[in-house]
């Protein structure tokens, strides 16, 4: 009875029939974050707020699923080379992507296969053992 009211919660945050999913597969799910929660950046208010609200739901989620071998982790990419990140600058992009390969410590933004291989890590049973982590995709950028 208790697991399937954690179900069901966690069944109305993610909606409906996907919490049973979880539950039913002993899921390893990923949700997508981004370093704005921690750092968003002038006009990214809105954009950090919710990135920020993600991390606070996945605390919550870890602690309501303990005992259903249900594992959820979130992805922080930082600038990914992709072509959203190019439009978002418009005629700037060049200049834009400059500016965000100087940030880096890494000396570059990231590659999208880069974020993808580190989703795969956590859906991995390599990552069996990792629960409830926010892991940055940054090339450092949110440790400086």
């Amino acid at each position: 009875m208790r697991r399937n009211h954690r179900c069901r919660r966690l069944r109305c945050a993610l909606g409906p029939g996907y919490g049973q999913r979880l539950y039913l597969r002993r899921h390893r799910h990923c949700r997508s974050g981004s370093t704005a929660s921690m750092d968003p950046g002038p006009s990214m208010s809105i954009y950090g707020g919710t990135k920020a609200a993600v991390r606070n739901m996945v605390r919550s989620w870890v602690a309501e699923l303990k005992g259903t071998g249900i594992r959820i982790n979130i992805v922080s990419p930082g600038p990914t080379n992709t072509d959203s990140l190019r439009e978002a600058f418009g005629d700037n992009a060049d200049e834009g992507l400059a500016f965000l390969t100087a940030k880096s410590p890494l000396g570059r933004i990231g590659e999208p296969e880069e974020i993808a291989s580190v989703v795969a890590f956590l859906a991995s049973d390599s990552a069996s053992y990792v629960n409830g982590v926010e892991l940055f995709a940054d090339g450092g950028a949110s440790q400086t």
